[in-house]
């Protein structure tokens, strides 16, 4: 966590990491395979891990889960660290896919709030459930991480109304 908070994620390597904590390569290696499944531990106990709320309703559940969320990506290194790792994987396959595990892991609690929201009857119609994971976490995602905004909670209620109103099963 040390080498990516001062280096980033471009200058996250197996030797950086020996440099900075004085454990040797074969020590590191027995634990992780390579730099890659290192890193990706690394941004996982980085990354707080967000339940999936539960208050009855997707407006409520969407608007608990985003000011948590909000809080979290408006921490500096956050936006920078998710893009670098994301530049990395593009030239890395094998970074790629542990990356695209990594967001499938991250994204559960919203697909759980989806999940329930359809179970309910608040969402209609048949659109694949990763599909209305990007629509319904592309706005606030957009605002905080793309365009450096720091969405007000009063922000994220009119964010989600318009959400929810969008996706009724009307």
């Amino acid at each position: 966590m040390a080498v990516v908070g001062s280096e980033g994620i471009p200058g996250f390597t197996i030797d950086a990491v020996v440099a900075r904590s004085g454990v040797a390569k074969t020590t590191i290696y027995r634990n992780w395979p390579s730099a890659n499944d290192l890193l990706i531990d690394v941004i996982r106990n980085v990354v707080t891990e967000i339940d999936a709320p539960d208050t009855g309703s997707l407006r409520g559940d969407l608007v608990q889960m985003y000011n948590i969320a909000v809080s979290i990506m408006c921490q500096p290194e956050m936006s920078s660290m998710m893009f670098d790792l994301k530049s990395r994987a593009a030239s890395d396959p094998d970074l790629a896919k542990m990356r695209e595990a990594l967001e499938f892991e991250r994204m559960r609690p919203l697909r759980t709030v989806i999940e329930r929201a359809r179970e309910r009857g608040e969402i209609g119609g048949s659109v694949p459930i990763e599909i209305l994971c990007d629509v319904v976490g592309g706005p606030v995602m957009a605002r905080t991480l793309f365009r450096g905004i720091t969405t007000t909670p009063e922000e994220i209620e009119m964010i989600v109304d318009t959400l929810v109103n969008g996706l009724g099963s009307r």
